[in-house]
């Protein structure tokens, strides 16, 4: 997969000036163009509506209007400074829904946004609304998290070997480096209800026979894969986890040092969340490094 048309989030907070950053070194690895859009959120000012001026009314919509733009300005120069081509423009409406027809509408390989902040203006909040744009948005989202700028060089893929986590590997390849240290974990977990599990832990072999049933077939999967990935010339180290998805992938994420965690997702909307219920959810919430959230 090539990345050729980046659309960055931006609030012109800091915490979306360090999402910028990543985008740009993106775009400049990709070779992409890039796109920096901010979503206008309607100013309320009931305090200055109740003077019944107007004029100082628009005579402060027009001071912010002009902010705005010279900030968008200085952030195109600042792509353009890194070697990358940019543009920017504004839109508005509800931030993750404006973020997502836009990203369709420049039919753009990936969104970035950033995971916090939102400016005094109160023109876009990168936070709660990261998680929103992600589910919302069809084209892959990256929630950029931290300073760093660039490909991402250590890798997490989560799988349930489903296509939608396929994509994700797929995409979280396209914004690695060439060298990238990629792994794909797998969450296995023993079956809720009334399995007796606690009397089967006082007989282990009847334990191991379980234990065995249940991530045969996972650990089938995951070793086929990282064997195609070998043939086409990619590394990449499977590893089987037990315990819940969130935790198992925070936890791995957070102990190895990744910088990415790549997550696939069924559809953008609704219940269908993640491979499991609401795990990408959880993911971005508290994942110590940038998200890659992708939809089958």
């Amino acid at each position: 997969m090539s990345i050729r048309h980046i659309l960055a989030a931006t609030d012109l907070s800091p915490a979306a000036d360090l999402a910028l950053d990543r985008a740009i070194g993106l775009a400049r690895h990709c070779g992409a163009t890039l796109t920096v859009a901010i979503i206008d959120i309607p100013l309320e000012v009931p305090a200055l509506a109740r003077t019944g001026a107007p004029s100082t009314f628009g005579e402060l919509d027009r001071s912010i209007n002009a902010y705005v733009d010279e900030q968008l300005a200085e952030r195109v120069r600042r792509a353009g400074a890194a070697g990358v081509t940019a543009s920017s423009l504004r839109r508005g409406g509800k931030a993750a829904d404006a973020l997502g027809d836009l990203a369709e509408e420049l039919d753009v390989d990936l969104l970035v946004v950033g995971s916090e902040g939102h400016t005094g203006v109160k023109r876009l909040v990168l936070g709660s609304v990261a998680e929103h744009v992600a589910h919302r948005a069809p084209r892959p989202v990256l929630i950029a998290r931290g300073p760093g700028g660039g490909a991402f060089g250590k890798v997490l893929v989560a799988t349930d070997f489903a296509a939608p986590a396929a994509a994700a590997l797929v995409v979280a390849r396209a914004i690695a480096t060439p060298g990238a240290a990629v792994e794909a974990l797998h969450a296995w977990h023993y079956p809720a209800g009334g399995w007796g599990l606690a009397a089967l832990g006082e007989q282990s072999h009847a334990m191991s026979a379980l234990r065995d049933a249940l991530t045969r077939g996972p650990q089938e999967r995951g070793d086929a894969l990282a064997a195609a990935e070998q043939l086409a010339g990619r590394s990449l180290r499977f590893s089987l986890r037990h315990g819940a998805a969130a935790d198992v992938v925070t936890d791995e994420a957070t102990a190895g040092g990744f910088d990415l965690v790549a997550v696939g997702t069924f559809g953008g909307s609704g219940v269908r969340r993640l491979f499991l219920g609401s795990v990408a959810g959880q993911i971005m919430r508290h994942a110590p490094c940038s998200v890659l959230v992708t939809h089958g």
